[in-house]
């Protein structure tokens, strides 16, 4: 971990100069990164870099069974984006990127985590994904506010069944948009 730090540490300072971020994502069962504790502590080895944070993906998160208190522990100045989106059925070990689905067409309990998210003040930006081949878009950002409130104030309101059969109107525009963008909130 420690070359790894390093370079972290080279890629902080250059895209400083550059007026940048960065946002690690932790690939649910890659080796370096699995999940949040593992970023930061690759974070804390590169020095702490204020412009360094992480990106939260709710399917890698499933992937892994990232727990509750886990995603808790990642401080909001830390916490740079997210990518909402959900997924098909499946043995988690099993599911792949081709497996993502737009937010509450699949498993994923997302008002469980983006509710926590909004109820600690989560402000950062977020992103909309889809990866199967029905629901494939050139995805775009937005800020994590309207994404996150919709989603969770549709799955924290609606019981299940509903939440999938009628998607809230933002998933419904990320989905008949070009772009995958979603603007509404």
């Amino acid at each position: 971990m420690a070359a790894h730090a390093r370079e972290l540490s080279c890629l902080a300072e250059l895209a400083f100069q550059h007026g940048l971020r960065l946002a690690v994502e932790p690939i649910g069962g890659h080796t370096l990164c699995a999940g949040p504790d593992d970023a930061l502590a690759l974070i804390e080895s590169a020095g702490n870099p204020d412009i360094v944070g992480l990106l939260v993906d709710s399917f890698h998160y499933f992937r892994t069974q990232i727990d509750d208190t886990e995603l808790e522990r990642i401080p909001l100045n830390k916490l740079l984006i997210i990518h909402v989106n959900d997924s098909e059925d499946g043995a988690v070990d099993e599911l792949t990127d081709a497996n993502r689905m737009y937010p509450l067409e699949g498993v994923i309990p997302l008002g469980d985590m983006l509710g926590r998210l909004v109820a600690r003040g989560s402000t950062g930006w977020s992103k909309t994904q889809g990866e199967t081949a029905s629901a494939r878009t050139d995805p775009c950002v937005a800020p994590a506010a309207l994404i996150l409130n919709q989603v969770a104030r549709a799955t924290l309101t609606k019981d299940a069944e509903l939440a999938a059969s009628k998607p809230a109107s933002s998933v419904q525009a990320a989905r008949n948009s070009p772009r995958g963008c979603v603007w509404t909130s």
